[in-house]
């Protein structure tokens, strides 16, 4: 079993799922609270999980890799430029889902990203968390370990989960169909938000093949699906 703690604004009249529910004093409403709140974590082994996410699978293997690793965390489906020094290579992570274990190492990190954090906001204007949060893992001791996207599946984004890949986590809008096709074993799953993404700005379709017959597939389908959308 898991206990589940909620760390919000304003106390609940009912606890419902939750084993602990702890204030957060003095909320600001921006990405950095979740910054606030991670002081508040009660295990000595926690897996931090935004409140658009769903569990779609057993989530025990976070917390054996805390075994091994003070933090893991997946990718941003999109990449940023270097950023204070972080090189470009090394990408931004996602800060809506990260596993954890307590230690002086995690605490420094934390503490290193509240910094960024408000500097970020006092210096670039912005409350985006993950460019801090980019910096402070980058900067750290810790040990750190880059979890395969179906551990925090954005669904907002175009995403490839190969053959054996089991979904554990879904990130974004809800959408029980999606979630049930995610399900099916042993098939490539291949995914676009919408179909404006074929042509639009954020993605351009490349197919590469040597085999005349694939290529012509691949076109017709483009086509198609274009055209459904245009309907």
């Amino acid at each position: 079993d898991i206990n589940v703690q909620l760390v919000t604004d304003a106390p609940l009249e009912d606890d419902g799922p939750f084993d602990y529910v702890d204030i957060l004093e003095e909320p600001k409403y921006e990405y950095g609270d979740k910054i606030l709140g991670l002081p508040l974590a009660r295990f000595e082994r926690s897996l931090y999980l935004d409140t658009d996410t769903r569990v779609v699978a057993d989530l025990s293997c976070y917390f054996e890799l805390l075994e091994f690793y003070d933090i893991a965390y997946a990718h941003e489906p999109y990449r940023q430029e270097s950023y204070r020094g972080v090189p470009e290579a090394f990408a931004e992570p996602n800060a809506g889902l990260f596993a954890f274990r307590r230690g002086e190492l995690t605490e420094k990190l934390f503490a290193d990203w509240k910094i960024g954090y408000e500097r970020s906001k006092r210096e670039e204007g912005h409350t985006n968390d993950q460019p801090s949060f980019r910096e402070a893992i980058f900067r750290s001791e810790s040990r750190s370990l880059v979890l395969p996207p179906e551990y925090n599946l954005r669904t907002c984004y175009p995403f490839f989960i190969g053959y054996a890949g089991k979904v554990r986590v879904v990130h974004g809008p809800r959408n029980d169909s999606l979630i049930k096709r995610l399900e099916v074993a042993g098939k490539h799953r291949v995914f676009l938000p919408s179909f404006e993404q074929f042509d639009g700005e954020c993605l351009s379709f490349v197919a590469e093949t040597s085999d005349s017959f694939y290529k012509k597939f691949l076109v017709r389908i483009v086509k198609i699906l274009r055209r459904f959308r245009a309907s």
